[in-house]
């Protein structure tokens, strides 16, 4: 599963912030954009997992086009995070910081 990222450059601190827009209420933000988007890595695996065990459905993905075109990114940079589920029944893990820029 490749999910967009968004990445809003910090404006006051040096941390970088990251969200995955198709998976809402969490963030991850570090100085350091490479463990940000570790994190978001990390976040978007773990939001995954509670909502199949829950029940819940898994969103659809955005393409970064679409959203580089919102308003509310308006200035962010955008990639994609790549996480895996080896089987219907397995955990869901990222894949080893394999995140592509799309600015």
């Amino acid at each position: 599963m490749r999910y967009p990222v968004a990445i809003e450059p910090s404006t006051v601190t040096p941390a970088d912030g990251v969200i995955v827009p198709d998976l809402p209420g969490w963030f991850s933000a570090d100085d350091i954009t490479h463990e940000a988007l570790a994190g978001a890595e990390e976040a978007a695996a773990a939001w995954l997992e509670a909502a199949l065990d829950s029940g819940e459905p898994i969103p659809s993905l955005s393409s970064p086009e679409r959203l580089r075109t919102t308003a509310e990114y308006q200035g962010w940079r955008f990639g994609v995070i790549t996480l895996a589920r080896a089987a219907p029944d397995c955990q869901i893990t990222p894949m080893a910081m394999r995140y592509t820029d799309v600015r």
